[in-house]
């Protein structure tokens, strides 16, 4: 689908790319040379032009089709052949992702270079203006946003005063809920923003003074950061905690500490503190195996070599954010083996002029660059794994960073240690601001995650609230992956869609939108459910069931709740009071049944103006 009223279709046994304009309903087909050009797949690409994967025979290097809408011209790029790649798709930066489909790598063709202007300016005003010299549209790229700064909401006052290192780590986990790992707190703190709403709850009993750090495993779970001997896990399916104790040969001070790293088997990576060595968490198993490092890394006592860990995109390799310690510390997740970088932190004009807690933590940009978070040192230090180098970039003197997070935009989050305000660290120009308010005192918020919206959540150590920034408030337009557009005005705002001529007036309740949406029950059936045998594809009724609280216009939903659903969908829909159909659905290619599962529902609704 071309963005001009032509559909564009990829010639396969045809001596032509075919162009149909739906709204005449007339045909062209338009000659390749030469004719002997076979393509397969195609995708739109961020120029409006379609890029055709190549199927050619293997003695044909025809590289991959571009065809241009406008002109209707077909042009070739690379050498792609045969039936190396196919499909192609188009990711956020904007490149061309080509499957392999026989080949032994991914494809990829770049868009755009940092010399391309790709930005659209906002004047002082805040007016947008776009120009154009042709005649045409503009268009958001799916997963792009509008958005703009808020200032720090105060979004949960807890019940005690600030003052202790209350909560020190945030994740979102799959469901978008955020859950923070304790401190000197009792409890897993969870907070739901989703639906519209907030809600707050507390979980488990956690012996305090224990964790300094949260990281998500491959399976959903959260791993708190054990600073002693004692690694606490949250399972946010079933809302438990459970831990697992080992034994630490620190000779003082914290063993891990800081945000831990998910390596590419699944295993959660703690960087070493006053712990001369690497500590390796298996999810699966709850076991801790150490890796000794002691013939690189010193004893600095309880100040630390390390303080956060972060992984690198390809997911082998795991970095270590420098403490007291003189390079920057490299781990290989998949063979357990530790090096470090070539550059010593002496041979940096200001890594050199700080004497100890040099960074806190570090967070993978989406490009080829790790940036690590300033402690003492007055500058942010850009890393690039591929080829060593080291750059950095001068911030305000005694700015102190506490954790960072890479926001949907790219760019990194870093929530100050002291009195300053929050800055945004863009990792493609190399530039930094600072936004938000001016904190005044110290160790605010130890931990910083990401919503599915976008927002930013702040976890509290020495606040008594939960901080909440809006990256997206207001009037603002949001493209989701499928191409849908969002348009989410302020209270009493008017929206108004001239193609359908249609004006909607927002009324002011729990959620200006839509209500708020609220899970009214989370019911485990007490018995198991057996779903019979299925052919591939095939869809069974397995019945009524009752759910104890759930009503007539309730949003149900049905989920394998333990053992792994193996390809088996439940589908679930309210009926009567306390009464709900299900049904399954086998996704697989071949048969298969899944005998005396757990099944779990849920039932939401909406409370409130809607």
């Amino acid at each position: 689908s071309a963005s001009n009223d032509k559909i564009i279709f990829s010639p396969y046994n045809s001596d032509g790319v075919g162009v149909l304009i739906p709204s005449t309903g007339e045909l062209k087909i338009i000659p390749t040379a030469p004719t002997n050009y076979i393509f397969d797949d195609g995708v739109r690409g961020p120029d409006g032009k379609i890029y055709m994967t190549a199927y050619s025979p293997s003695s044909a290097r025809i590289g991959v089709g571009v065809f241009d809408p406008i002109t209707e011209t077909l042009a070739t790029v690379g050498d792609a052949y045969g039936s190396t790649y196919s499909p192609a798709s188009v990711s956020l930066s904007g490149d061309i992702i080509l499957t392999p489909r026989l080949g032994n790598a991914v494809g990829i063709i770049r868009m755009r270079d940092a010399s391309m202007a790709n930005r659209i300016e906002v004047s002082n005003t805040g007016s947008i203006d776009v120009e154009s010299s042709a005649k045409g549209t503009v268009a958001m790229r799916q997963g792009s946003d509008v958005r703009y700064y808020d200032e720090m909401i105060q979004l949960y006052t807890l019940q005690y005063a600030s003052g202790s290192f209350q909560y020190e780590g945030v994740v979102k986990v799959r469901d978008g809920r955020m859950v923070f790992c304790p401190h000197y707190m009792t409890n897993v703190l969870v907070l739901d923003p989703r639906f519209g709403a907030f809600t707050i709850n507390t979980y488990g009993t956690v012996t305090t003074g224990v964790a300094r750090g949260a990281t998500l495993t491959a399976d959903g779970q959260v791993v708190c950061t054990p600073i002693s001997t004692t690694i606490g896990v949250f399972d946010p399916h079933t809302n438990t905690y459970s831990s697992t104790s080992f034994t630490s040969s620190a000779s003082g001070g914290y063993t891990f500490v800081g945000d831990g790293a998910l390596a590419a088997n699944g295993n959660v990576i703690f960087a070493p503190a006053a712990e001369r060595r690497v500590g390796v968490y298996t999810p699966s198993t709850a076991t801790l195996v150490t890796v000794d490092i002691s013939a690189s890394v010193p004893d600095y006592n309880s100040s630390g070599a390390f303080y956060g860990a972060c992984t690198w995109a390809p997911g082998e390799l795991i970095f270590f954010a420098p403490a007291d310690h003189t390079h920057i510390g490299i781990f290989d997740g998949v063979t357990n083996t530790y090096s470090q970088a070539t550059t010593a932190l002496s041979s940096l004009t200001y890594a050199a002029q700080a004497s100890s807690q040099i960074y806190r933590g570090c967070t993978a940009a989406k490009r080829d660059r790790i940036v690590f978070h300033p402690r003492s040192a007055d500058a942010f230090l850009v890393y690039t794994p591929s080829t060593g180098a080291c750059i950095e970039v001068p911030v305000a003197t005694g700015w102190q960073a506490s954790a960072g997070t890479l926001g949907a935009d790219g760019k990194i989050y870093i929530t100050p240690l002291s009195a300053s305000q929050m800055a945004v660290f863009d990792p493609d120009a190399l530039t930094y601001e600072f936004i938000g308010e001016t904190h005044v005192g110290s160790n605010f918020f130890y931990g910083v995650a990401t919503t599915d919206d976008g927002d930013l959540v702040f976890a509290p150590a020495a606040r008594a609230y939960i901080g909440l920034m809006r990256v997206n408030k207001g009037e603002r337009m949001r493209v989701n992956d499928v191409g849908a557009v969002r348009i989410s005005p302020a209270p009493g705002q008017d929206v108004t869609i001239d193609a359908l001529t249609a004006v909607h007036t927002l009324s002011v309740g729990v959620d200006q939108n839509r209500g708020t949406l609220q899970n009214v029950n989370v019911y485990v059936y007490p018995s198991t459910i057996d779903v019979p045998n299925l052919a591939s594809y095939a869809h069974v009724y397995l019945g009524v069931y009752t759910v104890p609280g759930c009503l007539p216009g309730d949003f149900v939903r049905a989920t394998i709740n333990a053992g792994g659903s193996n390809g088996i969908s439940l589908f679930a829909a309210m009926w009567n009071n306390d009464q709900v159909h299900l049904s399954a659905f086998n996704g697989r290619t071949d048969s298969h049944d899944l005998a005396a599962s757990s099944v779990m529902f849920e039932c939401t609704r909406y409370v409130g103006s809607q």
